[in-house]
């Protein structure tokens, strides 16, 4: 009573069609990255390459990235309306360009003009003490006269005893030859004097000229400084 049942096997080329496809699925693969690469090519090739730039500067830019100089447009979107804004010639190339609102950008350069201001008070201010040098030079120089007249005072001294051959001492009036008072050679005493006087007018000749360098300087940076300002409130003038 039973059944009988019989299987056979698929052909390939029931299921198949007679032939392996993966290999012809593998070369129309390798065929469409071929020509999407060969495309990718073509259309780098025919992009309009410019050379690196710098970043857009602070405040008004006067370089856009592709190296042209950015103009000014007016916005004509929903959210920006009649706002005007840097942009460049060659913005529809597709590439980078500059694009930024003219009105931040004069907010960046007010407020440039306000700190570079402040530095220039500063500066001046720093320099208000200038005032004070032109007596502390004739003070110096006052000082310095004094040392050379004792300078040649003392060498007049100095070179008289030294004729004489003499030996003058400065003793205590007390003085007892026990090595426990003071017995010291005019003379010797003297060249001391004289030397510590030759170091102290070196020192106020040194420091005169250091002053007087100071101030050069301060009245040179003084002199910038009014340049500065006046370029400033005047911008348009020429020399």
């Amino acid at each position: 009573m039973g059944l009988d049942y019989s299987y056979s096997q698929p052909s390939e080329s029931e299921d198949y069609g007679g032939h392996d496809s993966s290999g012809t699925e593998d070369r129309e693969v390798e065929d469409l990255i071929r020509r999407d690469q060969a495309d990718l090519n073509y259309n780098y090739a025919s992009t309009v390459q410019y050379p690196p730039q710098p970043e857009v500067e602070f405040g008004f830019p006067q370089t856009c990235y592709c190296g042209g100089r950015p103009k000014l447009a007016t916005s004509r979107t929903v959210n920006d309306p009649d706002r005007r804004y840097y942009t460049c010639d060659n913005v529809n190339d597709g590439d980078c360009h500059v694009h930024k609102w003219w009105d931040d950008a004069v907010m960046e350069e007010m407020r440039a003009r306000d700190t570079h201001t402040l530095q220039l008070s500063e500066k001046v201010d720093s320099l208000t003490f200038l005032n004070d040098y032109d007596p502390q030079l004739n003070k110096l120089k006052e000082l310095q006269n004094e040392t050379e007249q004792k300078l040649v005072r003392l060498e007049k001294v100095v070179s008289e005893l030294a004729e004489k051959r003499t030996r003058n001492y400065y003793v205590c009036k007390d003085f007892k030859n026990d090595g426990l008072h003071i017995r010291h050679d005019c003379l010797t005493a003297l060249e001391e004097e004289l030397d510590c006087l030759r170091s102290q007018y070196a020192e106020e000749v040194s420091l005169r000229r250091e002053l007087q360098f100071e101030l050069a300087q301060m009245r040179e940076e003084i002199k910038e400084l009014k340049q500065l300002i006046m370029n400033r409130d005047n911008p348009n003038q020429t020399d």
